[in-house]
């Protein structure tokens, strides 16, 4: 091979070295003049994987979000308070002795029905928290409506609870009234279902009679 040549296969080599180191997974060669004696030259050839370049600040940034973590920041915390589970006979013994308070009729129906179902009755300090004793006493009235109505309530229905007003007419709830809830307000009303002699709930006897327990 003539020097000319071999010259020349070494500018071209030098220039894939220059064009590799600035690719990413680009395969060059890379000849080098390893001897020369008279008009005999030797070549060697190597092959190599150039690597990929070391990612950018701009590259950190544009992928941010895309499976990279990020320590900036901190979670904020959307936990719900949890109001205390309300007791059946607490609430019954609390609604007992609200004496001189009106009695107020409650009951539940099936979201987009007509149809009330009476379960009991509630009672609150002043007559001021109907709605809210209601919304806070709610799981304990629609358990005693099933019980009630085993078979007019469907299970896993959706209810809405509401109260009977002196014209007959019944009133929707907001069950959402608790959020305004303060600690300590469960003392302040009570529930007492409609007695059910199946399951002895709400049942108060007297002289062998189911009986009101307060008047």
């Amino acid at each position: 091979m003539s020097p000319f040549i071999c010259f020349l296969l070494f500018v071209l080599s030098q220039k894939a070295d220059s064009f590799s180191s600035r690719s990413v997974g680009v395969v060059g060669v890379r000849c080098s003049v390893r001897d020369c004696t008279g008009d005999r030259w030797s070549i060697q050839k190597s092959y190599f994987v150039s690597p990929p370049p070391s990612p950018t600040k701009a590259d950190s940034a544009l992928f941010a979000g895309f499976g990279s973590g990020s320590s900036t920041g901190k979670k904020s915390s959307t936990k719900k308070k949890q109001l205390p589970k309300l007791k059946a006979k607490t609430q019954w013994d609390r609604y007992c002795d609200l004496k001189g308070t009106d009695k107020v009729v409650v009951g539940v129906r099936e979201l987009d029905q007509k149809e009330w179902y009476t379960v009991g009755k509630i009672r609150s300090k002043d007559n001021e928290l109907t709605e809210l004793s209601i919304s806070r006493q709610r799981a304990l009235i629609a358990e005693h409506a099933k019980r009630l109505f085993p078979v007019q309530i469907q299970q896993g229905a959706v209810l809405e609870w509401g109260y009977e007003v002196t014209s007959g007419e019944w009133l929707v709830v907001d069950v959402k009234a608790e959020e305004g809830d303060s600690k300590g307000i469960e003392k302040c009303f009570g529930f007492e279902g409609v007695a059910d002699r199946g399951s002895g709930m709400y049942c108060h006897y007297k002289d062998g009679k189911i009986v009101e327990r307060t008047t």
